[in-house]
């Protein structure tokens, strides 16, 4: 924040360096020797300023795409990527066959009931859904606060990326409810950035939900979504 209030400073100064010698030009020097000197020391000033906006300008951008690199580099850590598998499993298999972390049986259950040579699910338990929930809801918390604040564009969500990170969340909806229970914040920016997400790029994630069904109804023989617990649930 320090570092952008500095850069803003510094754009600021160089508009008011150009301001101050257009005045400086316009209303001093009494001959014409002087009128002379103040346009030339003018001229200069403003130079500076221009140079000084677009230095400053630059400077925003290249920090911001240096937080877009960061940003997909983080994403792309092994144990992230795991956690993201382990909640993409999480959900479809909430979605198949409504049962959830918080029934008591579900590991048993889902030990006896999904195959392991299964095309789409695989074995889980709740240790490591919990696991994985708690990863992907930190790194989503710190990026939607850092997206919020202005130092991360909402374009990098703009395609396929904005819907994978709502269904992240619709993965793990019932932890974050359940969290807040103790915490009525845990979690709060995850939930806005996909707000922002969802309002900004609402056709495409009607495009990507449709193809999501498309996807489940292929491959887990789930055709009808539309009173469904766990799919397309309101964000909250």
């Amino acid at each position: 924040m320090k570092e952008k209030i500095k850069k803003s400073a510094f754009i600021l100064g160089g508009i008011t360096t150009m301001i101050i010698a257009c005045v400086a030009v316009g209303f001093f020097g009494q001959n014409e020797e002087d009128i002379i000197i103040n346009r030339i020391v003018g001229i200069v000033a403003i130079i500076s300023g221009i140079g000084s906006v677009i230095m400053g300008i630059a400077s925003i951008l290249s920090a911001s795409l240096d937080n877009v690199r960061e940003y997909y580099a983080t994403g792309d850590a092994p144990d992230l990527v795991e956690a993201r598998y382990v909640l993409y499993n999480y959900r479809y298999i909430k979605i198949k066959y409504g049962k959830s972390i918080y029934d008591e049986d579900f590991d048993e259950w889902v030990k006896n009931n999904v195959a392991p040579d299964h095309k789409v699910l695989r074995v889980t338990n709740r240790e490591e859904i919990l696991l994985a929930a708690s990863r992907v809801a930190d790194f989503f918390q710190m990026w939607g606060l850092l997206q919020y604040k202005g130092f991360l564009p909402i374009w990098v969500f703009e395609t396929a990326s904005g819907y994978s990170i709502i269904k992240m969340y619709e993965a793990i909806d019932d932890i974050m409810r359940a969290n807040r229970r103790s915490n009525p914040f845990y979690g709060g920016h995850f939930r806005d950035l996909c707000l922002r997400i969802e309002s900004k790029y609402r056709k495409a994630i009607r495009l990507c939900r449709q193809n999501e069904r498309d996807y489940i109804a292929q491959e887990l023989g789930v055709g009808n979504l539309s009173k469904n617990a766990y799919f397309n649930i309101p964000l909250q």
